[in-house]
């Protein structure tokens, strides 16, 4: 006679398989809830180390003077990733005369998808320009850099020459 045709060790093991069932259970849902921190500390850990790499990641900038349609000289400043900056700047002439005014703190600028380009407008001591020569310096750095103890790869300086006549700004190669 096989087990499976013998009433009483059926009945017997009808009693004790909602039991062993429940058991199992309990085992996988423990696993599952503990695989599940695992996996959850894991992404966590990713997303950190994600963050710590951009932040540590220079900014990527241009910054040119340019006019806009009315005549205005503008410093066009564009951020091409999305590392925010602080920046300072200022326009010099020969024997590294200012012919524009001295920014007292830089300014920060957020690029984000919708927005990488910045401008501001600049004014020109007109009567300072030596020989129609004009030098924009432009110092940046990541706004990431205190919070890193200001690592040198996080800071940029741009230095373009222009001729300027009558108002306007032309590219220099000098």
């Amino acid at each position: 006679m096989s087990w499976w045709s013998n009433a009483a060790l059926l009945g017997k093991l009808a009693t004790w398989v909602p039991y062993v069932a429940l058991a199992l259970g309990a085992a996988v849902t423990a696993a599952g809830i503990y695989f599940k921190s695992r996996i959850d500390n894991r992404i966590d850990y990713l997303h950190e180390e994600a963050e710590a790499e951009r932040k540590n990641t220079p900014p990527s900038v241009t910054a040119r003077l340019g006019n806009d349609s009315s005549g205005q000289l503008l410093l066009e400043v564009v951020c091409l990733n999305d590392i925010p900056i602080e920046a300072s700047w200022h326009v010099q002439t020969r024997g590294n005369t200012l012919v524009t005014g001295f920014q007292t703190s830089a300014v920060k600028m957020v690029p984000n998808e919708s927005r990488k380009r910045f401008l501001s407008r600049i004014s020109i001591q007109d009567e300072r320009v030596v020989d129609n020569y004009l030098k924009l310096v432009f110092r940046y750095r990541s706004a990431y850099a205190p919070e890193l103890n200001n690592p040198s790869h996080l800071d940029g300086k741009i230095m373009e020459n222009y001729r300027y006549v009558n108002g306007r700004v032309y590219e220099r190669k000098e």
